[in-house]
């Protein structure tokens, strides 16, 4: 539920780490729309082959704000945000880090 309404959002990733900060809600995880949708795709995808995606959503209207692409796909719960700085842990074993 946002902003006492409840919203909907279809999104273009498979969302494995979420976090709130004031207005903006983020969504990280790997791709889940293919041009040619064949299982291998899918199965690529979730193994981190496929890289990852970071998406920032109105918490308003759920309407993407920006949209970033990331090396790997995340870790499970992954996202923290501190000091103005998002960080995020990928599968790969790096951890990246947004911001100021």
């Amino acid at each position: 539920m946002l902003s006492g309404k409840n919203i909907k959002v279809a999104l273009s990733i498979n969302g494995r780490a979420l976090a709130r900060a004031g207005d903006v809600i983020l969504v990280a995880g790997e791709p889940m729309k293919f041009k040619d949708p064949i299982w291998r795709n899918y199965v690529a995808a979730y193994n981190g082959k496929s890289g990852g995606s970071l998406l920032a959503l109105s918490v308003a209207d759920g309407k993407q704000i920006a949209g970033y692409k990331l090396p790997s796909a995340p870790v499970w719960d992954s996202i923290a945000i501190a000091r103005g700085r998002l960080y995020i842990s990928l599968i790969d074993g790096t951890i990246q880090c947004m911001g100021q």
